[in-house]
C-alpha cells in the first residue's frame, strides 16, 4: 500500500503496519528486505530471520522474562506479525487500527498512522511522521493493568553514521543502548541525513546492526529502559481509559 507526495513516496504492509519501502526524489531511505542467515545452537547450526521491515514493537521491545502473564510473547512483541485492517490510505496519510490480546485480555484497540510531507527551506527535505496509539476498556473482570515497553525498530540504509547529542556511536552486532540526547542524526553514505525526533516518552535508543554496510537500525525505546520489560523495573502500563501514545518524526535532507 502506497502514499505519496510529488517524489516523495512510502510503501507500507498491513502486517503490523510496518514500512516496506521509504523514496525521496528515487533515493531509498531505508535499506533492502532480506531474508539474512544468522547461526544458531540448532541440528542445521543456522536459521533465516526477517530483516529490513520498518516496525513497531508492542507491547514489548527485545526478549521477555520467563513469567506468568507473559509467557508466549514473542521477541518485539505480536504487533508486527499482526495483521492490521487499513481505516484510511488517502493522499498523504496512512492508518491501520485493530485489536490484539494480551496477557488474557481479549480487546486491546491498537492503531499505527503514517504521514509524509516536505519540510524545511524550498521544501527540500522529506518528512516521515509515525504514530503508535494503544487503548484498552475495563471488563467485570480483574482490573487491568498491562506491562507495555514499545519501541520502533527501523532499517536505514547502509552504511551509514549515526550521532546521538554530538557522540558518534559504533555500530555493530552488539546492540548499543544510549541515552537521548537533542540531536539524534543518521548520515546515510552518498544518500542524505536523517534527523530523528521522538516524542517525549523516549528515553533510550539502541542501536544495532549485524549487516552495517546494508542497514543501519536507530531505535527509538517508549517508557523505560531497554531490557526492562515485565521485569521489577517496568516503568509503564496500559490501563483502562488511559489511552498511551508514542511517536517518531523523521527528516531525510537529501545530499
Amino acid at each position: 500500500m502506497f502514499i505519496g507526495y510529488n517524489d516523495h513516496e512510502v510503501c507500507a504492509t498491513p502486517l503490523g503496519g510496518s514500512i516496506i519501502s521509504w523514496d525521496c526524489g528515487g533515493m531509498g531511505v531505508l535499506g533492502p528486505v532480506c531474508q539474512k542467515m544468522v547461526e544458531t545452537p540448532t541440528p542445521s547450526g543456522f536459521t533465516f530471520k526477517r530483516r529490513g521491515l520498518s516496525h513497531w514493537c508492542f507491547p514489548n521491545f527485545g526478549s521477555v522474562p520467563n513469567k506468568a502473564g507473559l509467557l508466549g510473547l514473542p521477541k518485539h512483541g505480536v504487533l508486527r506479525d499482526t495483521l492490521l485492517l487499513p481505516s484510511q490510505i488517502r493522499g498523504q496519510r496512512m492508518e491501520f487500527w485493530n485489536h490484539i490480546e494480551l496477557g488474557g485480555v481479549p480487546d486491546i484497540s491498537v492503531g499505527i498512522s503514517l504521514t509524509i510531507g516536505h519540510h524545511g527551506p524550498n521544501n527540500g527535505s522529506a518528512r516521515l511522521n509515525l504514530t503508535l496509539m494503544a487503548y484498552v476498556q475495563q471488563d467485570d473482570g480483574e482490573p487491568i493493568r498491562l506491562p507495555i515497553l514499545p519501541a520502533w525498530h527501523p532499517y536505514f540504509a547502509g552504511p551509514a553514521t549515526v550521532t546521538i547529542g554530538g557522540h558518534k556511536i559504533e555500530v555493530g552486532p552488539d546492540p548499543a543502548i544510549i541515552e537521548r540526547a537533542d540531536t539524534i542524526t543518521i548520515v546515510l553514505k552518498d544518500r542524505g541525513r536523517v534527523t530523528m525526533i521522538p516524542s517525549f516518552s523516549c528515553h533510550w535508543l539502541v542501536v544495532w546492526s549485524d549487516d552495517p554496510a546494508k542497514y543501519v537500525c536507530v531505535e527509538p525505546v517508549f517508557g523505560g529502559r531497554p531490557g526492562t520489560f515485565g521485569t521489577d523495573e517496568q516503568e509503564t502500563f496500559l490501563e483502562p481509559d488511559k489511552p498511551f501514545t508514542c511517536f517518531v518524526n523523521t527528516i531525510f535532507t537529501p545530499f
